[in-house]
């Protein structure tokens, strides 16, 4: 059972900077009268990321925005995904401080001394399974267990790999841009293990 799905886990800059484009040409003043008649200095905290809507004035941005409540508070579902996995980001810790109680330490912080195209294959891989099995804000749960499995996988792989020669290094990496699936990529594997089994 994952109880991230009631949190608030979004990022506050981020919703900021949605807000601000959707004020557009307004003024602060302006989109403030329009957005329930609230203070022009409440419009240039919200965009400032200092504090956010009250659930009524929400839908109204998002009316004038002409989208949804979830896209002003989370950008669109891959932008979702990724501010709940990039590292120092409040949906990050939220998510770290649940699964490090449930035993999952080592894990995020394998993540966290990743190098960066490693960290992004990881989100990449986890964005791409959202899509493909239509999950939407509400099925954090789903992400976030996608998550443990993909960087546990990928994580664990790359451990293995620093330890290689570098001739075989190299050659990993020419097959790795080749963007094999992991079927494809498996077929390989097995058909590499056999040839050095003979």
């Amino acid at each position: 059972m994952n109880i991230l799905t009631g949190e608030k886990l979004y990022d506050l800059k981020a919703v900021g900077k949605r807000i601000r484009e959707i004020r557009g040409d307004y003024t602060l003043e302006d989109f403030g009268f329009l957005a329930d008649r609230t203070s022009k200095a409440a419009v240039y905290n919200w965009e400032n990321g200092k504090s956010l809507p009250n659930k009524e004035r929400l839908k109204i941005i998002a009316l004038l925005g002409k989208t949804t409540v979830e896209w002003v508070l989370y950008g669109n579902i891959d932008e979702y995904i990724s501010s709940l996995f990039l590292v120092n980001s409040k949906p990050y810790a939220s998510i770290k401080d649940l699964y490090i109680k449930l035993g999952h330490e080592k894990l995020f912080d394998m993540y966290e001394m990743a190098m960066p195209d490693i960290k992004q294959s990881i989100i990449d891989k986890v964005v791409e399974k959202a899509r493909l099995s239509n999950w939407s804000y509400s099925d954090t749960h789903h992400i976030t267990d996608s998550f443990l499995i993909v960087a546990d996988s990928l994580l664990k792989r790359n451990r293995y790999i620093d330890n290689l020669p570098p001739n075989i290094k190299e050659l990993l990496s020419a097959i790795e841009q080749q963007k094999l699936t992991d079927d494809e990529l498996d077929s390989l594997l097995t058909t590499i293990r056999s040839y050095f089994k003979n």
